[in-house]
């Protein structure tokens, strides 16, 4: 999928329809978007190797996450990135701390190592792939 102009857009259309799905179905009180940064994490610097067997980030999804971040800003919606620390390290930060202040907490990924953070205030919501 790609715009008129070639650019790619197929992970900006899945973003948003399942942003949208999620807005309509759940309603949410609030909504961040966690991002990953390209700096290396305290892990990196810990261990040399980590991650070094992993695939390089894929080139077309480069301006598609731009895109993405220009939505979710354009909506007003909170977005968080954080030099140094993992998405997923954010993350189980939020859920920790929101739930123990009693918020419940829908996570949405697709990433199955989140499961370790579900509790009874922190579920976890698999999109579906298309």
């Amino acid at each position: 999928m790609q715009s008129p102009s070639g650019e790619p857009t197929f992970a900006v259309f899945a973003f948003t329809n399942i942003l949208t799905s999620l807005l309509d179905k759940h309603n949410p009180d609030a909504i961040a978007v966690i991002f990953d940064t390209p700096e290396p994490t305290f892990r990196h610097i810990l261990y040399d190797q980590y991650k070094a067997h992993r695939d390089a980030f894929p080139e077309d999804l480069v301006p598609q996450l731009q895109r993405i971040k220009q939505l979710i800003g354009l909506m007003g919606l909170e977005m968080v990135e954080m030099p140094g620390f993992e998405a997923d390290d954010i993350v189980g930060t939020i859920c920790r701390r929101e739930s123990d202040d009693g918020h419940e907490i829908l996570c949405v990924t697709s990433d199955k190592d989140y499961f370790q953070l579900v509790n009874d205030k922190v579920k976890i919501l698999r999109p579906a792939r298309t």
